[in-house]
């Protein structure tokens, strides 16, 4: 295509997107397919796993009725994936590859789920199992497990250090493998949506 036939054929749609930012849109091209969520299926976490196909090396955009979500990397094996949060209730998604200077390619066929509402009731408080404050245990992996209500994402950090995150399956279950020296660690955890709840206890690793 010359480049007179390409701009001839340009769609220069700008998307609207929360906070007041724009994106322009080219309708020109193929467009990456989305696999996961599949059409009409209700989820029930809040984080939501977003996969599909694509060309291996374009990095992608997924939208939500045109509200930016996130972007992912399209691998050697044609798969992409990412992980983002949804308010409860209905969403339309669609994928598009980035293009050059903030433009994004054709949209992906629109992809309709819904994300049921997962705070009421809300029916488990975040808790651990199988420690608590001051316990002693065997240096080295510890894992960690605990309950809250499905679909909650938590996270939880080691003496102020890394985040590691998990989302609760649906049966509200969690765990955590952590690395524990010899001597005290202060393990932190919180949830990462409202209604927030946060625990700190401290382990003895012997």
């Amino acid at each position: 295509m010359t480049f007179g036939a390409w701009m001839t054929t340009r769609a220069a749609i700008q998307v609207a997107l929360g906070g007041g930012a724009v994106v322009s849109a080219v309708a020109l091209g193929p467009s990456p397919t989305i696999l996961t969520p599949v059409p009409g299926e209700a989820v029930t976490q809040a984080w939501v796993k977003v996969s599909g196909r694509g060309e291996p090396g374009r990095t992608l955009a997924v939208f939500d009725g045109g509200r930016f979500v996130a972007s992912a990397n399209v691998k050697n094996d044609k798969t992409w994936t990412l992980d983002a949060s949804f308010v409860t209730g209905k969403h339309t998604i669609q994928a598009a590859y980035e293009q050059v200077g903030g433009i994004y390619g054709t949209k992906s066929r629109a992809v309709e789920f819904v994300v049921k509402d997962l705070l009421k009731p809300l029916e488990r408080r975040l808790e651990i199992s199988n420690a608590k404050d001051g316990d002693k245990v065997p240096a080295g992996v510890f894992r960690l497990v605990g309950t809250t209500a499905p679909g909650r994402r938590i996270e939880v950090t080691v003496n102020d250090g890394k985040s590691f995150f998990k989302t609760a399956e649906e049966d509200g279950s969690w765990s955590f493998n952590l690395y524990l020296e010899k001597g005290p660690h202060i393990i932190d955890l919180r949830t990462a949506v409202d209604p927030k709840e946060e625990i700190s206890i401290i382990l003895n690793a012997e």
